[in-house]
C-alpha cells in the first residue's frame, strides 16, 4: 500500500500542540501525555522515558563568551600584551567549539536511588555540589513509540522518525543569533591571528583592535539572551511533530511496510537545551543503535511547516551516509528541490545519533516565517501546507525506497 501524505492532517496535528511548552514545565508534560495518547490511539506501544540533565552547558557558554570579552578587553585597554590575550582566547575558542559536545555526559545524571558503587556515589556527590553552585537539574521525558508486534524475524532496516516537542523563547531570533555567532567566531579567530603580529608590529594594532571590538560587540547581546516560556512554537517544532505524527499514522496502517521495515517514533524534549533529550536517548539505547541486525537510519524533522525551501542537514558524520543519497533521489523523484545546509550556531536532534555512527540527518524548511522561531510570534497562522508537503513527501519516498 503506497503511503499518501496529507499536509492538511500534519498541519492540524501541529496546531493541536502549538502552545508554550518549555522543558521542565507542567505545559511540557501535558503535551508529552497528549502525544503518548495519540500514538497509543493509532496502535503503537508507547513509553515515556524519563531523563535528567544538568543545565550547566548553557551557563558554561555564557561564561566562555564573557571570559572571551574580558580577555580581549584587557588587551584593547593595554592591561596585558596582545600575544597573551591571543593565546588565552585560542584556548577558549577551542573550548567553546566543543562545549555542546558534552551533552551526552550531562544527560542521565546518576539518580540517588540508582547509583551503585563507591566511585559512582562519589561522582553523584560531586555533581550535586557543582549543580548547587553552577546550575540545576531538570527532569523531562522522551516519548518513544514502537510497533506492537513483529510479523517476521528476518533482519530489517530500522528507521527512527524524530522530532522535538519542547519550546523556548528568547529576545534574539535565530537569524540574529546566527549572525552574532558568526561575528563572534570570525572576530575571535581574526584576533588570535592578528594579535601576535600587533605585539611585534605597531601597524597591525588597528586590525587586532577591530577584531577585538567585534568579539565584544557580538558577545554582549549573546550573554544577555536568556530564555523563557512564551513561544507557542508552531514552527519550532509543532510542525515537525505534526509531520511525524501523520507519518506514524500512515506507516502503521501498512502491513506490507512492516514486512520489510522496522521503525520507532521518537519525540524528544530538551532539544532547545543542547540536545539533551536526544543525547539521553542515544546514551540509553546505544547498544541497540549499534547492534541492530539491519541498517539503522534517523530522520529528524525540525521547523518544516513553513512556506520556503527544503533543506537537509547531515552534520555529525565524517562521510555522508546512504540517507543523504536516498533523500536526494527521493526529492528528485517527487519533483522537490532539496539542498544541503549547515547553520552555524544551531544544533539539531540527529547529531547525537550521527556522532554514534548512525546514518542520520535532519529535514528543515526555511522561509521568511522562520525568522519568528524562538519568539512569541511563532504562531499557527504562520504554518503553511507547502512546507509540510515537501518534507512529508520526501520522507514518504525515502521510506518506500528503504
Amino acid at each position: 500500500m503506497a503511503l499518501k501524505f496529507d499536509p492538511q492532517v500534519a498541519l492540524e496535528h501541529a496546531k493541536a500542540i502549538a502552545r508554550p511548552r518549555l522543558v521542565g514545565t507542567a505545559d511540557e508534560q501535558v503535551v508529552a501525555d497528549e502525544l503518548a495518547c495519540r500514538l497509543q490511539g493509532v496502535g503503537y506501544q508507547v513509553a515515556k522515558e524519563p531523563f535528567q540533565f544538568w543545565n550547566a552547558v548553557g551557563i558554561a557558554i555564557i561564561l566562555l563568551v564573557l571570559t572571551s570579552m574580558l580577555i580581549v578587553g584587557l588587551a584593547l585597554t593595554g592591561v596585558v600584551p596582545y600575544y597573551v590575550s591571543a593565546a588565552s582566547l585560542l584556548v577558549l575558542l577551542l573550548t567553546f567549539r566543543s562545549c555542546c559536545n558534552v551533552a551526552e555526559s550531562l544527560a542521565l545524571l546518576p539518580d540517588a536511588n540508582q547509583v551503585g558503587g563507591a566511585v559512582r556515589r562519589l561522582l553523584g556527590s560531586l555533581l550535586s555540589r557543582l549543580v548547587d553552585r553552577l546550575g540545576m537539574v531538570i527532569a523531562s521525558h522522551n516519548v518513544v513509540a514502537t510497533l506492537p508486534g513483529d510479523p517476521g524475524t528476518a533482519p530489517k532496516k530500522h528507521l527512527y522518525l524524530v522530532a522535538h516537542y519542547d519550546t523556548k523563547s528568547q529576545p534574539l531570533s535565530i537569524p540574529v543569533r546566527i549572525v552574532l555567532f558568526v561575528v563572534l567566531f570570525v572576530g575571535g579567530i581574526g584576533f588570535v591571528v592578528s594579535a601576535p603580529l600587533a605585539s611585534a608590529y605597531n601597524g597591525c594594532i588597528p586590525v587586532a583592535f577591530a577584531f577585538g571590538l567585534a568579539v565584544i560587540a557580538a558577545g554582549a547581546p549573546l550573554v544577555l539572551n536568556g530564555y523563557a516560556n512564551r513561544s507557542p512554537g508552531a514552527i519550532d517544532n509543532a510542525s515537525g511533530i505534526g509531520a511525524v505524527l501523520h507519518l506514524a499514522e500512515l506507516m502503521i496502517q501498512s502491513p506490507e511496510l512492516r514486512l520489510r521495515l522496522d521503525w520507532t517514533i521518537l519525540f524528544t524534549s530538551a532539544e532547545e537545551m543542547c540536545l539533551m533529550g536526544a543525547a539521553a536517548y542515544v546514551k540509553r539505547h546505544r547498544s541497540e543503535l549499534g547492534g541492530q541486525s539491519g541498517a539503522v537510519y534517523v530522520i529528524n524533522f525540525d521547523g518544516v511547516g513553513v512556506d520556503g525551501r527544503l533543506f537537509y542537514d547531515a552534520r555529525g558524520k565524517v562521510e555522508p551516509g546512504e540517507l543523504v543519497r536516498l533523500t536526494r533521489e527521493a526529492a528528485k523523484a517527487r519533483g522537490i528541490e532539496v539542498r544541503p545546509l549547515r547553520l552555524v550556531g544551531t544544533l539539531l536532534d540527529h547529531i547525537p545519533f550521527a556522532r554514534r555512527g548512525v546514518d542520520a540527518l535532519s529535514l528543515l524548511t526555511i522561509g521568511q516565517a522562520s525568522r519568528t522561531v524562538h519568539t512569541n510570534r511563532d504562531t499557527v497562522n504562520l504554518l503553511h501546507l507547502s512546507g509540510f508537503a515537501q518534507a512529508g513527501n520526501v520522507a514518504v519516498e525515502v521510506i518506500e525506497r528503504l
